[in-house]
């Protein structure tokens, strides 16, 4: 019978411990630095045979590293949307996203009896840049959110950001505690939203108004402002809809001399001044998306002037006798009529409105611009003309002149007397020759 011994049994410094079967001899060495590769310092063996004879080897160990493998993982996503990388354990990927998945396997070495080396799924984690274990990690650029259950990574961008994310680390240890480590990184593209300015047409003292549609592009008619979505992903928040006055986010900016612009029920309504027209500078209009960006686009409206029109009057009549004449005023279009509200007005009236002139007369006008004339009583001829003022619904002025001519009274008694003296004249003239006529006839028969 042999009996087995071991000459230097024990442990040795940090590395791991033998044990013998003295029945049969098999040694044993178990590792307890899981960390430790490479060659063991051997043990001596001694086998006494049932002579007492004794004999004696070495047993030497040697450990054979196990290294687990990985491959990165990339994703790419919209501005301000959630990115998310699966992490996969000793999976073969082949399919089109193979690349958005962290992938650890497990080491490839095999032991005697073809064991592994597994991974621990437990010691999953994400690393600072300080090498520390942490399950979320922020950035300048988002966050990291390690969730171990689903074996997921989420990268949630600040709003802001846009382009390459800094890489994340990932790691994992096998049952061994060899460490692992890949890197996830996420891409941000950029959403910018878009959109086109519009401009109205309108009559002065009209109210005009551009709707405001989103995500219209196929709107064409110029009139209606239109924002856009950078990316279908990406909402604009029409809540945000504003008017800029400068710096300032408005609902209504009134600017002097030209009219008020009124934000309201997605429209924007520009209420130009009665008296203004033109084409102002218009108003910035912006909405942001849900990334915070914000777009401008310009509404501009212009207002066509109405021009009301008149024609002079005339009058005349005799040497003292009060006359009247009414200039006619009409709306530059039937929208615009005159304001007969207003009352018409004289040129160079005095306080209580009249315009006297001396030696001609003293003219005065009706609410409705009928100018009366009374001369004085020895002037004749043609006086001077009066301008009349009147007003149309937009308070724009328009002028006309009335002018009256006074008749000599003696001159025109003369005239009546001319006139009368010859149509004397001419009926004994008629009567003569109705006799003659009737003697010619009466001595012909005869």
């Amino acid at each position: 019978m042999i009996h087995f011994q071991l000459i230097k049994a024990g442990t040795t410094n940090q590395i791991g411990t033998y044990t013998i079967n003295p029945q049969n001899g098999t040694v044993t060495f178990t590792p307890t630095d899981k960390t430790y590769t490479g060659a063991v310092a051997p043990v001596d063996v001694q086998a006494t045979g049932s002579n007492g004879v004794k004999v004696q080897t070495t047993y030497t160990p040697t450990i054979t590293p196990v290294t687990p493998t990985k491959e990165p993982s990339a994703t790419t996503d919209v501005q301000g949307k959630k990115q998310v990388s699966r992490i996969v354990l000793d999976t073969v990927e082949t399919g089109a996203d193979k690349d958005q998945t962290v992938n650890f396997n497990k080491g490839t070495e095999q032991g005697p009896n073809g064991e592994r080396v597994n991974l621990n799924p437990d010691t999953l984690t994400l690393l600072n840049d300080a090498g520390d274990e942490v399950s979320t990690l922020t950035t300048s650029d988002g966050e990291y959110v390690l969730d171990k259950a689903s074996k997921t990574i989420t990268f949630t961008p600040n709003k802001t950001f846009t382009g390459q994310a800094k890489a994340v680390r990932v790691q994992i240890k096998d049952e061994n505690g060899t460490k692992v480590e890949t890197t996830y990184t996420p891409t941000v593209t950029e959403v910018t939203p878009t959109g086109k300015d519009s401009a109205t047409t309108g009559l002065q003292g009209f109210a005009q108004k551009s709707p405001i549609v989103f995500n219209q592009k196929d709107e064409e008619d110029g009139k209606t402002l239109n924002f856009d979505t950078g990316n279908e992903k990406v909402a604009l928040k029409p809540d945000t809809l504003t008017l800029l006055n400068g710096n300032e986010k408005v609902k209504t900016i009134t600017v002097p001399d030209v009219g008020t612009y009124e934000l309201k029920d997605n429209a924007i309504t520009f209420t130009p001044l009665p008296s203004y027209h033109g084409t102002p500078e218009g108003v910035t209009v912006q909405i942001e998306d849900e990334n915070g960006k914000p777009v401008t686009k310009k509404y501009v409206p212009t207002v066509t002037q109405v021009t009301p029109t008149a024609t002079n009057a005339t009058s005349s009549g005799l040497q003292g006798k009060v006359q009247t004449g009414k200039p006619v005023f009409n709306g530059g279009v039937p929208e615009v009529p005159m304001n007969d509200e207003v009352p018409a007005t004289l040129e160079g009236a005095d306080q209580d409105g009249k315009v006297v002139i001396a030696g001609k007369g003293t003219y005065t006008v009706a609410k409705d611009g009928t100018v009366t004339f009374t001369p004085d009583k020895n002037f004749v001829g043609v006086a001077p003309a009066v301008t009349v003022k009147r007003v149309d619904k937009n308070g724009t002025v328009v002028t006309a002149t009335y002018t009256p001519t006074v008749k000599d009274v003696t001159m025109e008694s003369e005239n009546k007397n001319f006139r009368s003296t010859t149509r004397e004249k001419h009926k004994l003239a008629h009567q003569r020759s109705l006799f003659q006529l009737r003697m010619f006839v009466l001595q012909n028969i005869n």
